[in-house]
């Protein structure tokens, strides 16, 4: 479960090894954070440093939301790391038992100390001020940096715009430098309800606002443009202008914070002169799976065109997975067909506004268990059919009561399908890679252009453990998705 609060923190600190020998780098943020901690990472990598980095949720196993210069560690080291976090508490007494979250926590820190990494980038998990990450202390913080504040976690952020402000703000530490985009809600079309008549919260009022608490704080801000033509640093203008990334886009975006952080505050010694071209070729060697990602579903299942898997599960996300499609993928003759599952809780028809088209068609399905996040759940896929139909009623929409037949199509083996009774007479495991097969074919019997995966990241990696194990099934090599 989700557990928040002070003492709670009070209570992890006791968990982690001190003296750290690594300084972080703190992200929070509603978008672009998971993005910006890869970005950054990977600059720390190609500047010679060891790195760790810290990002959730996991994406395939547990363990790979931890990485060391962008390879996630293995299973070994993770589980040896956890175990010694849970003798501690043992050890600890007490009554206080850590979440699945500060657990996680405290094993990645215990795990970038064994490692000896002098740099960290470690995401929040959700808010800042009462995360787990939070933990940390202003003399083991490098740099904090704000991505863009949208609308998500409202349940225990809060409804508004400022009180989530607030939360994100919390990671601000006494002489500590803070890092965020200038302006960085300009395409902020929703009420606030926090502000007075209702009116919106105006990119000025949020400045303001981070600029306050970051004087409360004792920290400095540092407001990062957006544009090329405002960026501070030659070389970086130069190189984002030869990868095709459109000023104001999240890839772009998150490569001027990560780098400005690190150019304004990583002493001289530690920031290389970079080659002609080696920027370049950092930002476009960069990988984040799961985000405006290509691949091919062979072998799991046969289809020849590539699929675009998101996992966009926020207002904010959908808008840019909705650019880079419309940009990509979209013209007037075909529609795109979109296979969608989403946690209970989202704003799904806000998400949805953005995504679906008059000629799209929709497949519904659901995620299946989350190793180590038995809090989350997923949405009906028959409450969200109702959405879309509500949405548009003249886009052809299948949800999983549709996908319920008499006979189902299972995996005997990746690649050799035979029949049961029914889906649901299946072990949970089976149940589920049943089920999300079936999804995915019918999705590929009705795309006429483009396939989009998206919805949520717990989406996005069943489908990635799918065709890890029909590789593995068959012999076959998985593809590299890190690196």
């Amino acid at each position: 479960m989700i557990e928040l609060g002070l003492e709670r923190l009070q209570h992890l600190n006791r968990l982690i090894s001190r003296p750290l020998c690594w300084k972080a780098f703190h992200i929070a943020g509603t978008n672009g954070k998971g993005t910006t901690a890869a970005r950054l990472s990977s600059l720390l990598k190609a500047a010679g440093h060891r790195t760790g980095r810290f990002t959730s949720p996991h994406l395939i196993d547990r363990w790979d939301c931890i990485a060391i210069n962008d390879v996630p560690i293995d299973e070994d080291l993770f589980c040896d790391a956890e175990k010694t976090i849970q003798d501690r508490v043992i050890r600890d007494g007490g009554s206080y038992r850590p979440s699945e979250f500060e657990l996680l926590t405290a094993t990645a820190f215990e795990v970038f100390n064994r490692e000896k990494v002098k740099y960290a980038v470690v995401e929040c998990g959700m808010g800042g001020l009462l995360d787990a990450t939070n933990v940390l202390q202003p003399e083991e913080v490098y740099a904090s940096i704000i991505t863009r504040i949208d609308y998500d976690h409202t349940n225990f952020l809060g409804n508004s715009l400022t009180e989530i402000a607030e939360h994100k703000a919390g990671i601000m530490k006494a002489e500590v430098p803070c890092f965020a985009f200038s302006g960085y809600l300009d395409d902020v079309d929703k009420h606030d309800a926090g502000t007075a008549a209702g009116k919106q919260l105006s990119k000025d009022e949020v400045d303001a606002l981070l600029r306050r608490k970051a004087s409360e704080a004792g920290s400095s801000l540092h407001q990062v443009p957006f544009c090329n033509d405002e960026l501070y640093h030659l070389e970086l203008r130069e190189a984002l202008s030869n990868i095709a990334l459109p000023a104001g886009s999240i890839g772009a975006r998150s490569i001027v914070l990560a780098y400005t952080t690190m150019r304004r505050t990583l002493p001289a010694s530690d920031m290389p002169l970079w080659a002609p071209g080696q920027l370049e070729t950092v930002f476009k060697n960069m990988k984040w799976p799961g985000r405006l990602e290509r691949i091919h579903l062979t072998p799991w299942i046969d289809f020849d065109a590539q699929v675009l898997l998101d996992g966009a599960h926020n207002e904010g996300s959908a808008k840019v997975l909705a650019s880079y499609v419309d940009a990509n993928y979209r013209n007037d003759n075909e529609g795109i067909t979109w296979l969608i599952a989403f946690s209970e809780g989202k704003d799904i028809k806000a998400i949805l506004s953005h995504l679906i088209g008059p000629k799209d068609s929709v497949v519904i399905t659901e995620f299946g268990l989350v190793e180590g996040m038995p809090w989350v759940k997923p949405a009906d896929p028959n409450d969200v059919k109702e959405t879309v139909l509500d949405m548009r009623p003249e886009v052809p929409s299948i949800a999983e009561q549709d996908l319920r037949l008499p006979r189902a199509v299972v995996e005997q083996s990746s690649t050799t399908p035979t029949t049961m009774d029914t889906i649901e007479s299946m072990p949970e495991q089976s149940h589920s890679q049943a089920k999300l097969r079936r999804a995915v074919e019918l999705a590929i019997s009705k795309a006429k252009g483009a396939l989009v995966i998206t919805g949520s990241l717990y989406l996005v990696g069943d489908v990635h453990r799918a065709i890890r194990k029909s590789c593995i099934d068959v012999g076959k090599q998985p593809p590299s998705i890190w690196v």
